[in-house]
């Protein structure tokens, strides 16, 4: 792994290491992508100190290593964030192209075609368009594949990946995220219409992940409810 690709993982890792927890190099690479080897080197040169393999690191010192490589990257990671933006900016303009059509298909009920160019989209898009948007995608996925009545399994894998973009976030707005999709499509697995073995199990499944961030980000409450909610409403 790139140093500049580590530090943009820990990016991602650091919400959710707290300051004073310490970590193994083997849990950092679970957590991050990167081998061992590159973990000594990477953290021996932010912490200006000679690690070894068993050695442990605390979300503290993780964010003090990642501002001396940030510092040290500096012209490689502004010329990154440009190619960056200039992705992004060119998935927000074929999102807007997108949905101009998939909205004519939606109105004409071609159901099936919509949910196609979506998923399309989303192959070509992910790694690029803002969280955000992405969700929407996975979120009008679903609704098209409720409506051209697709497979369980198919519209699970949708819904489930609109989650795990919205915890990819690492925050609050994207844990909310998550619940609204559950809100929105969690009663599908129970309906007659989809009756399937592995309905239950599949939104088990998502419930399941979404549990341990819920608390995190003290929206435990509004978990609780939506599951006794979609569980009640199956009595």
């Amino acid at each position: 792994m790139l140093k500049i690709d580590f530090v943009y993982k820990l990016d991602q890792v650091l919400p959710i290491w707290p300051a004073k927890d310490r970590w193994t190099l083997e849990e950092i690479s679970s957590a991050t992508g990167a081998s061992t080897p590159h973990l000594v080197q990477f953290f021996s040169e932010g912490l200006g100190q000679d690690l070894e393999v068993n050695s442990t690191i605390s979300g503290e010192d993780a964010l003090k290593a990642q501002k001396l490589l940030k510092r040290r990257l500096e012209p490689e990671i502004a010329q990154r964030e440009a190619e960056i933006e200039k992705r992004r900016a060119d998935a927000t303009i074929a999102y807007d192209k997108l949905m101009d059509k998939v909205n004519i298909m939606q109105i004409d009920r071609q159901w099936h075609q919509a949910m196609r160019s979506l998923c399309y989209y989303v192959g070509h898009h992910e790694a690029d368009v803002a969280p955000e948007i992405a969700i929407h995608v996975c979120s009008e996925i679903v609704r098209c594949g409720i409506k051209s009545g697709e497979n369980i399994q198919e519209i699970g894998r949708w819904l489930k990946k609109g989650t795990e973009i919205g915890l990819s976030m690492n925050n609050r707005y994207g844990m909310e995220e998550a619940l609204d999709l559950i809100d929105a499509y969690g009663e599908v697995f129970f309906s007659d219409d989809f009756s399937h073995p592995q309905g239950h199990p599949i939104l088990a499944s998502i419930l399941t992940k979404l549990e341990e961030p819920a608390t995190r980000f003290e929206l435990w409450g509004e978990y609780k409810r939506l599951v006794e909610q979609l569980y009640s409403a199956d009595d």
